[in-house]
């Protein structure tokens, strides 16, 4: 979807076309159709694929897949989309920060927090829709030692109730277990937050102490952490 909007001027929807009537109604393709664009086409879309080999390379190297969803690198392309999810005020309450008014906010937040390295926007795989963020701190404050870090997400108010928070977490706490070589994970959930509270614990978090967050409108958060040992006693 992504690259579907990056890139509007290739024929996306006549090559799904194409490529339906080939693989399952073979019978009827027009053969003309086929020599046409066997012949005159390839070369105005391999010079188009050569403007965009870069970013798939980019975006397959650096995603984690699960069942249904996919989490890849964000992109100014998102902003419209990310937009409508973080203008809202419950999801912004517990997550710390303020809702997006304007485009201006989100391309804000997008520059300075979400386009950074292991930080996702977490998509359907189906339909390419983003329904929300996950990442990790490297830097995180709560980090002792070079090998933690903290795991903070959050899923859009639209498609809450569905498990996506708990499939996108436990696949990016393998991937920090396993791919980056963590020892330990943090996690925090602002006092109130119960869903927040119930998902670390079904994760394996468990809790460690209180924090008071100053800039933040409740200030009082639990702080959880989860040890590559339990988490492989969980796996």
């Amino acid at each position: 979807q992504l690259l579907k909007e990056k890139y509007p001027e290739l024929p996306w929807s006549q090559a799904r076309r194409m490529r339906n009537i080939i693989v399952h109604d073979y019978d009827n393709a027009n053969p003309k159709i086929i020599y046409d664009t066997a012949t005159k086409d390839v070369g105005f879309l391999k010079n188009h694929f050569l403007k965009i080999k870069d970013d798939i390379k980019h975006i397959s190297e650096n995603s984690l897949y699960t069942e249904r969803l996919l989490m890849r690198p964000w992109d100014d392309m998102d902003a419209e989309e990310l937009l409508e999810l973080a203008k809202n005020e419950e999801i912004a309450k517990w997550c710390g920060w303020e809702a997006h008014k304007n485009i201006r906010d989100t391309l804000f937040a997008l520059h300075n927090f979400l386009e950074i390295k292991e930080t996702y926007a977490i998509c359907l795989k189906e339909s390419g829709r983003i329904v929300g963020s996950i990442g990790l701190m490297l830097d995180s404050k709560l980090n002792e030692n070079s090998n933690e870090c903290e795991l903070g997400f959050w899923i859009g108010e639209p498609y809450q109730r569905n498990g996506y928070a708990f499939e996108a977490a436990k696949e990016v706490i393998r991937h920090a277990f396993e791919d980056l070589n963590m020892n330990k994970i943090w996690c925090m959930y602002f006092v109130g937050n119960q869903k927040s509270r119930g998902l670390q614990e079904t994760l394996g978090f468990t809790f460690c102490f209180t924090r008071k967050k100053e800039d933040a409108d409740i200030h009082l958060c639990y702080v959880n952490s989860l040890t590559k040992d339990k988490w492989k006693t969980l796996a």
